[in-house]
């Protein structure tokens, strides 16, 4: 009989490498405190619709990556829903925000969470299927201040001062930005543009999200430019694989910055 062991890509924490994880997560809880974010706890799986929308159809996350399961009805009341643990913590959190009318309150909501995210990638060093994230998010309507700069500088200052508490020294900080409502169509048009002559040299699945950037990218980068999440991902899978092919093809300022940010 084999030896029950934990599951390829998961792992188990023990004595005293707890304790160490115990520091971390007390020490965020004390900074976030100090700046008044709440703590908020949503479940670890939603409907699979939730991600499909909220972070794109067409991403490696959503197509490849996630725990997707039928959750069959037990009653004739009850009808079978397609269920996914999460793989990132926003989308429920700002599903939170609106299925319990935070936004309502008219009050700027500063919210943090810790805990278990889930996406079926290869497990290689450092890098697992259950994995851990330590985030906040500051929602609200505009009379808040949400869209302030200031909001940003605040959580900026906040994971320094967190990587400092935690001892660390040397830490770099590097800022990406999905954009404006009115950028991002313009830098989805230039990469369009940069794109479309090397389609062919993509893979077959990013020639897909390529044809689907070209079909209604805009409509969508605005929607999610105005979500304030890490939205308009399925753009960027097809520029992370055609990246080097556009650059090879065209030296254009588009193409280079297909390829300077993968990130959007």
């Amino acid at each position: 009989m084999s030896t029950l062991k934990a599951v390829r890509g998961t792992r188990d924490l023990l004595p005293p490498e707890t304790e160490l994880w115990s520091h971390i997560e007390t020490t965020a809880r004390n900074i976030f405190a100090r700046y008044r974010f709440g703590e908020i706890r949503t479940p670890i799986f939603e409907d699979t619709q939730l991600f499909a929308r909220g972070v794109g159809e067409e991403t490696d996350i959503v197509s490849k990556e996630m725990y997707t399961w039928e959750d069959r009805a037990r009653a004739q009341s009850e009808k079978a829903q397609s269920l996914t643990l999460r793989p990132e913590n926003t989308a429920g959190v700002v599903r939170a925000y609106i299925e319990h009318g935070l936004g309502d309150t008219g009050l700027l909501q500063k919210l943090f969470y810790i805990g278990p995210q889930f996406r079926r990638e290869r497990p290689q060093k450092g890098r697992y299927r259950q994995f851990f994230q330590i985030g906040a998010e500051v929602i609200g309507p505009p009379s808040s201040g949400s869209e302030s700069p200031l909001r940003d500088a605040e959580v900026l200052e906040m994971l320094a001062a967190l990587l400092d508490a935690l001892g660390i020294r040397d830490w770099k900080l590097l800022i990406n930005s999905v954009g404006s409502k009115e950028d991002r169509p313009r830098y989805i048009e230039l990469l369009e543009a940069a794109l479309t002559p090397v389609v062919g040299q993509m893979c077959v699945g990013c020639q897909r999200r390529a044809g689907v950037e070209a079909g209604g990218g805009a409509g969508r980068a605005q929607a999610a430019a105005a979500g304030g999440g890490s939205r308009g991902a399925g753009g960027a899978a097809a520029a992370q694989c055609g990246a080097r092919a556009a650059e090879s093809a065209a030296a254009g300022g588009a193409a280079r910055a297909a390829a300077a940010h993968p990130g959007l």
